[in-house]
């Protein structure tokens, strides 16, 4: 029995009736356009697919958000060590400030202004710390999506050589 692979729009039979065939040879010719248009368009695919994730050569939209994400967690990391450093400054004058009241050597309203300082630093502090960690996860959904357009990239790329074996 003769069964076919693909099916299609015959255009041409190059055997006869009853005709004796071999093992390989041609036995019905198939239009080739959807096949091409299917192979064409799978390639499409896997090319938006590979700029998405980019390749060994150059890097995609995925790779730069990573890249991107990584930059902004370590500047958020140094951001907290400039925080610290008023904070605890901040935290310095507010003691030296109190010792000055106790002594009366300022006025009350200078303690007031220290105060808000060390509040003000410390929130601070708090913020950038929160900004840090949102820019460390982001470094891990941006790695996610990564991962993801990669998976894709091996997807497209099976599609593209089932629609190639489709044409051969």
């Amino acid at each position: 029995p003769i069964q076919p692979k693909v099916s299609g729009i015959v255009v041409n039979i190059p055997v006869k009736n009853n005709q004796l065939v071999q093992k390989g040879d041609l036995l019905v010719q198939l239009d080739e356009r959807d096949y091409r248009a299917r192979l064409a368009q799978t390639e499409a695919d896997l090319a938006l697919a590979i700029a998405a994730a980019g390749n060994a050569s150059h890097g995609g939209q995925a790779s730069a958000q990573v890249a991107s994400a990584r930059a902004n967690a370590a500047a958020a990391r140094s951001s907290i060590e400039q925080a610290q450093a008023n904070a605890d400054k901040a935290r310095k004058d507010l003691e030296r400030t109190r010792e000055l009241v106790a002594k009366k050597m300022i006025t009350p309203q200078a303690l007031d202004t220290a105060e808000a300082a060390a509040r003000g630093a410390a929130a601070q502090l708090a913020a950038v710390r929160q900004t840090a960690e949102s820019a460390g996860e982001q470094v891990s959904a941006s790695t996610a999506a990564l991962t993801a357009a990669q998976a894709k990239v091996a997807a497209a790329r099976a599609v593209r050589d089932m629609a190639a074996n489709q044409l051969a």
